[in-house]
């Protein structure tokens, strides 16, 4: 069945085609050649899923976009991938892009990424629906998140003050034609058990109004012996088409998680420019203490309108706020410890009450002019607000050991904790142009303008800048694109952890630049292929030998990105990804820094995840992974490195009909191997990874 309309903004007429696809796919057509002023022309079809593989983007100025005429590297986790991975927080997604890493924790809390060295900023670079910067201090869940995408790259233009490691969205679940109603249940071999519920329906004379609920609550358990924790998770999204012109939706999200933080490895101080690692500690054992609790709520809402003017044009008004609260953290770390022994001092750091809120605003007025050439134009107001009151801390150390750790009374707050608020207004006014010079050719350009202040306890500045941008984009073929882009971003270039001697200072904001060449092709049938070269140039940050948080020289990267996915056969899918980089610091003035890769990066890292469905055996799906990470410094002066890692996985799914009722049964198990690992590091820790895990679920659709 075939549908065929005339949107009057490519926003309006690619999320029509996304709803689509929810129910079986989309497939852009051709512009009109007779009507050039009018938007494009999308075609709606039944085109069955192709693995892997996806078509569109829903993220920062390409929101909308067809994979083929976005200039950056991006990737993009399908349900469908989510689902046969069974993942349950980011990092699970993101495994699947190279060159995604974990920073600093294990990721048992929430997960903490850096994508090619450079970490993920968590009040900035995470957003819901390519708008509202949602925070990333508890685990964001996945129950009602059709996809997740990493938009790789400096994002200065769309977002203002960001780091280029790129856009982490979360595209949410939306309701469709065809009704929605199941249940999940998650567990482990551990005794977690999670249960899910997802509900979507259309509802009206014409079908303009729809929902989707999802929850999910339950308890969680880990490997860890004393491990223990609850979560649960509410969200709805609502539809109103309420005319031809105007179309209304809300989104909102309540996320609770308690749980029990093991402690973190701190690094030695250096010895002869090197720091020794201790042998990677039991994840089954728990270092700190049952009462070690981490105890977080959120609460994301995020109202959208567009509202047609015309044939040509459209404004789209969008309006969020993202509310987190760690209303308790027993936060501990292993310092001074004998290698041999494990022998040391548990140093635990007591906040409460620690708060963060963003609140979003954007206007955006989209169109096509056709004059001389074919302008889609992109002109939109943004302000983002940011407040933060992390607080102080209360510092314990009693005696530890690491590797035969003893069972600790819960340490006691009886300190009146300082607090240290951070406010800042980022508002900006940004113009972007895609220039159709021909049916092959297009011409990006975009500028921003930023007027950005941040106030903390210690220190207050302010900056105006002008971001510019520039891409090209060349169809060799209708399903072959070859682009080049130039993007200069601003980036808060961080603030002092709690551990630094100058705490909670923020550092002055610092100039990047991105540039890319890059191919994207759909030649292959089912497949979608690409490859990437790319530089990025920015300020380096880091902790110095004096314990102090500094700004000091500039870090080069420079790296070849590939990646494939899709539908090898109709019973084999896969996705594989790989990153060569190559990374070095530049014009420091500490001079044993020139020349030293930073911290937590892998100069290889790749990935390969593949399904098979044999046809001989209906209903069964047959899975397995490779995630592979190489070795990364521990510090920006390179005085140790954690080992390069490949871990597998790999699982199986029954789909069957019970009572009418279409059903699946799953089995996953991480950490095949059973290794011991180093997961991460950076700002001075060393965090380790969980053991093998054995993971089933179950799902029921009615």
């Amino acid at each position: 069945m075939h549908a065929h309309f005339k949107p009057t903004t490519l926003s309006l007429s690619i999320s029509l085609a996304l709803a689509t696809i929810c129910m079986g796919g989309a497939r852009a057509a051709d512009d009109e050649k007779g009507d050039k002023v009018k938007l494009q022309t999308v075609t709606v079809n039944a085109e069955k899923e192709k693995g892997f593989k996806t078509k569109y983007v829903q993220v920062g100025a390409f929101r909308d976009q067809n994979v083929l005429d976005v200039p950056l590297t991006i990737s993009v986790i399908p349900r469908v991938l989510l689902e046969a991975q069974d993942a349950q927080g980011l990092f699970d997604a993101l495994k699947n892009s190279a060159g995604v890493t974990r920073s600093q924790t294990s990721g048992t809390i929430n997960d903490t990424l850096a994508i090619r060295g450079i970490s993920v900023d968590a009040r900035t670079n995470y957003r819901m629906n390519g708008s509202l910067p949602i925070i990333n201090l508890i685990d964001l869940p996945l129950e009602n998140k059709e996809r997740v995408e990493a938009l790789k790259g400096s994002s200065a233009l769309y977002y203002g003050f960001s780091t280029p490691a790129g856009i982490v969205n979360m595209v949410t679940k939306r309701a469709t034609a065809t009704p929605v109603t199941s249940l999940a249940v998650n567990a482990n071999e551990f005794g977690q058990l999670v249960g899910a519920v997802d509900i979507g329906r259309k509802f009206g004379d014409e079908g303009q109004f729809g929902i989707r609920f999802n929850g999910a609550g339950g308890k969680l358990r880990n490997a860890t012996d004393g491990f223990k924790g609850d979560r649960t998770f509410a969200s709805v999204a609502l539809d109103w088409r309420v005319n031809d012109d105007l179309s209304l939706r809300l989104d909102y999200e309540d996320i609770v998680k308690n749980a029990i933080e093991n402690a973190n490895v701190a690094l030695l101080r250096a010895t002869n420019n090197v720091i020794p690692l201790p042998a990677i500690p039991d994840q089954t054992k728990l270092i700190s203490g049952t009462w070690a609790h981490y105890d977080a709520n959120a609460q994301n809402a995020l109202v959208r309108a567009d509202y047609k003017l015309g044939d040509a044009w459209a404004v789209t008004v969008e309006a969020g706020q993202a509310d987190t609260a760690r209303t308790n953290r027993n936060f501990s770390q292993m310092q001074n410890y004998n290698l041999v022994t494990g022998e040391g001092t548990l140093r635990t750091l007591l906040t409460r009450n620690q708060v963060y809120q963003n609140k979003n605003m954007r206007v955006e007025l989209t169109g096509r002019v056709d004059g001389f050439l074919d302008h889609e134009i992109t002109f939109g107001m943004m302000r983002n607000q940011r407040y933060q009151n992390g607080g102080g801390a209360q510092t314990v150390d009693v005696p530890q050991n690491m590797f035969n750790p003893r069972v600790l009374p819960a340490p006691q707050l009886t300190q009146v904790l300082s607090q240290n608020p951070q406010q800042i207004d980022d508002k900006g006014i940004y113009l972007f142009d895609r220039i159709r010079l021909s049916a092959e050719w297009q011409v990006l350009a975009g500028a921003r303008s930023s007027d950005y202040s941040n106030i903390t306890r210690t220190n207050t500045y302010a900056v105006k800048k002008v971001s510019p941008s520039l891409g090209m984009v060349y169809r060799v073929r209708p399903d072959t694109s070859i682009y080049a882009t130039y993007i200069e971003g601003i980036e808060e270039t961080g603030t002092a952890p709690a551990t630094a001697a100058n705490a909670f200072q923020a550092l002055a904001p610092a100039v990047s630049k991105t540039k890319e060449l890059g191919v994207r092709t759909e030649a292959f049938a089912g497949m979608m292929a690409s490859a990437a070269f790319f530089t990025i140039e920015r300020a380096s940050a880091y902790t110095n030998a004096g314990n102090f948080f500094v700004l000091d020289g500039r870090a080069h990267y420079q790296g070849l990105e590939l990646a494939l996915n899709g539908a090898l056969t109709p019973t084999l899918s896969m996705y594989f990804s790989g990153l060569l980089l190559d990374v070095e610091q530049r014009k420091a003035a500490n001079a044993a820094l020139i020349g030293k890769i930073t911290e937590n990066t892998a100069k290889q890292s790749g990935s390969l995840f593949a399904e098979y469905k044999p046809g001989y055996l209906p209903g069964v799906s047959l899975n397995a992974g490779a995630f592979y990470t190489g070795k990364r410094a521990v510090n920006n002066l390179n005085q140790a490195f954690i080992p390069g890692v490949t871990i597998f996985t790999a699982g199986a799914r029954y789909a069957t009909k019970i009572g009418g009722y279409p059903s699946s049964f799953q089995v996953n198990v991480e950490n095949l191997g059973d290794k011991r690992f180093w997961a991460a590091t950076g700002a001075g820790f060393v965090a380790a990874g969980m053991p093998r895990t054995v993971k089933v679920s179950a799902k029921f659709d009615f």
